[in-house]
């Protein structure tokens, strides 16, 4: 079963599947699922079977190129969970994003995006690319 929670005591189980997600910093995850477990410009979405967290997916109203989109921040699933649970998940937020007005649905992800294009039907739009801010750089 699909829910929607704004409960923070599901937050540890979010954050043990989360584990799950290769590099996935888990104690920035925590602090974003608590500051946005209650704003309106949130999603949590659960999927559940007999009392067990199988994947979750968390999103949120962000602005991008200029105009509000919904930014999936993170989607876990157990990889012995069914096969309909991430269409279902992302379906679900699509009708969300379609309440809030917004017209685009963005995520990153580290792993190939051919399977995301080819059986979520995402676009391919650009390259994010991540420099770490050096040391010897001058204050301004």
């Amino acid at each position: 079963m699909i829910y929607e929670t704004s409960s923070p005591l599901l937050i540890p189980k979010l954050l043990e599947l989360a584990k799950l997600v290769p590099n996935l910093p888990i104690p920035e995850l925590e602090k974003i699922l608590i500051n946005g477990i209650s704003s309106p410009n949130t999603k949590i979405l659960i999927e559940e079977k007999d009392d067990e967290v199988r994947g979750f997916l968390f999103a949120s109203i962000e602005n991008f190129d200029g105009q509000d989109c919904c930014f999936v921040q993170v989607c876990a699933v157990k990889p012995t969970s069914e096969s309909h649970i991430v269409p279902e998940l992302v379906h679900r937020i699509k009708l969300w994003a379609k309440e809030k007005q917004v017209e685009y649905l963005y995520f990153m992800t580290r792993r190939n995006s051919k399977g995301f294009e080819r059986k979520y039907h995402f676009d391919f739009y650009g390259t994010v690319l991540r420099k770490k801010v050096e040391e010897d750089v001058k204050s301004v």
